[in-house]
């Protein structure tokens, strides 16, 4: 049975093709190890190596020391409280992260994590200079709300079955996820609303860059007779730009979801997703 584990982990890994488990994997693991050094302090009487480990890879609230931890930003977000901190935000990354990876690859669920973490942390650090009570930040809300968000931007009508609620569309989904979190700031876990809110925003920033809504166009008086290389879709003759094909594609998810695309649309739709796309 172990072998048979190792075997798939392994797999995840060598061929690349399933990012969410490959966050999964790294997430439980970290917890794992972290864990059973605990149970071994207990026993020898002495916690110094688990706190040493997690005052090195928390962030903390203190400018002075994240300034001598600057990995902080990013190590936070694979640690976890406890068992249950850990499965409330595994489910949300496979549940959520799935969506994104269909659409966009296995590639692109690793950026929005890591820019949901920075995202998330980097509010967190500025909060801190408001409101000097917050301590500590661990765990994977920011990251995990970078990729709910960013799926929620991406495809919005998507609908997930959820218990009692019933078919749910994903943009309530992430409306409700923002709202709780920015009601519950003044009620106890401030710091870690703050970064699910930052990491809410990251994903959705990194959503529109991948999208091109950060390129600069010129103002100039652009020569007519210059046209960008255009592609031909299965719509009878009439040939679109790259934008226009995206747009079409993410219009066809949305109404019909993604098992209305063709294997080649799928295609295009992954290479029409990568930055600078000129193909």
């Amino acid at each position: 049975m172990l072998k048979e584990i190792s075997n798939e982990i392994r797999s995840a890994f060598q061929s690349n093709r399933n990012g969410v488990i490959q966050l999964l994997v790294v997430n439980i693991a970290v917890f794992l190890v972290i864990g059973f050094i605990n149970v071994v302090g207990y026993f020898s009487g002495s916690q110094s190596v688990q706190n040493f480990l997690v005052e090195n890879l928390e962030l903390s609230s203190d400018p002075v020391r994240f300034l001598f931890h600057p990995w902080t930003l990013l190590t936070y977000a694979f640690l976890h409280q406890n068992l249950m901190h850990l499965l409330f935000n595994m489910i949300g990354l496979y549940t959520f992260g799935r969506i994104l990876q269909d659409f966009l690859g296995p590639r692109k669920i690793l950026f929005f994590y890591l820019y949901g973490a920075l995202a998330g942390g980097l509010l967190f650090l500025l909060i801190f200079n408001l409101k000097p009570e917050f301590r500590n930040l661990l765990g994977a809300s920011g990251a995990v709300y970078g990729i709910i968000c960013g799926a929620a931007f991406l495809v919005p009508n998507y609908t997930l079955y959820l218990f009692i609620f019933g078919p749910v569309r994903l943009k309530y989904i992430a409306i409700a996820f923002v709202l709780i979190s920015f009601v519950q700031i003044p009620d106890g876990n401030a710091g870690g609303n703050i970064a699910h809110l930052g990491g809410a925003l990251g994903g959705i920033l990194y959503l529109r860059y991948l999208q091109g809504g950060f390129r600069f166009r010129s103002l100039a008086i652009q020569n007519p007779e210059k046209k960008g290389k255009v592609v031909k879709m299965d719509t009878g003759k009439r040939q679109v730009s790259n934008e226009e094909e995206l747009d079409y594609l993410l219009d066809k998810i949305s109404e019909k979801g993604i098992n209305s695309l063709t294997k080649d649309e799928r295609n295009r739709l992954e290479i029409l997703s990568k930055p600078g796309s000129n193909t």
